[in-house]
């Protein structure tokens, strides 16, 4: 994450500052919560929102990861 997540910031005009890795929020059987932020207008926030989820879910299937 710490080489991609700088990608998805050049990509999306919307994100000010971010997207950061801030942990997991929670590791259970099977499943796992990461907690990522980005910083933006609030009249930005449901396009940051789903471009940063968009662009999440094409690094994990890109390295192998099940999602």
């Amino acid at each position: 994450l710490r080489q991609e997540l700088p990608k998805i910031r050049q990509e999306h005009r919307y994100i000010l500052k971010g997207p950061d890795y801030n942990g997991i929020k929670y590791f259970g059987p099977g499943t796992m919560t990461i907690s990522i932020t980005a910083d933006c207008r609030e009249e930005d926030y449901l396009n940051v929102q789903r471009e940063v989820k968009r662009a999440l879910q094409t690094i994990f299937i890109q390295h192998g990861y099940k999602i």
